[in-house]
């Protein structure tokens, strides 16, 4: 008998555990979660915003090339050519420079490229969009110095 008597203990422990979690202890509510509002066009800032410095980082070196064998920088028009507002698809023949450039670029993206050379040993390269409504530009030069 003694063995039944631990049994009803132990089933008694665990009834009232299963009462105190499930009826006694209060409900949390469920967080809410934000209202997604369609002003919100660029929900992926963060991940635009690191592809669009690797793909600076790939003109750059692309450029480097470029002058290595040929002793010259290529400009490259504005690719796309209007700056975006909302993701774009890259195309190499919409501006020129680019497909000669022959750089790896992704298939979308926010922002407009463009290559300008400033001189024999210099060069600038753009990125601008108009995601979330503001102008946003970001430039860097040969020595791979960000602004």
């Amino acid at each position: 008998m003694k063995g039944t008597s631990l049994r009803a203990v132990v089933a008694m422990a665990l009834l009232a555990i299963g009462i105190y979690f499930f009826v006694i202890k209060p409900q949390e509510t469920p967080k809410e979660t934000p209202a997604v509002t369609e002003t919100r066009i660029w929900p992926d800032k963060v991940d635009a915003i690191a592809k669009m410095k690797t793909t600076m980082y790939a003109i750059v070196g692309a450029e480097k090339n470029r002058k290595a064998l040929d002793e010259s920088y290529l400009p490259c028009a504005p690719n796309p050519p209007e700056v975006p507002d909302m993701r774009a698809v890259w195309n190499p023949n919409a501006a020129g420079g680019w497909k000669e450039l022959d750089v790896l670029m992704p298939r979308e993206t926010w922002f407009q490229y463009e290559v300008v050379v400033t001189g024999e040993d210099g060069f600038e390269v753009y990125a601008r969009t108009l995601a979330e409504g503001t102008p946003l530009e970001f430039i860097i030069d040969q020595d791979m110095n960000f602004r």
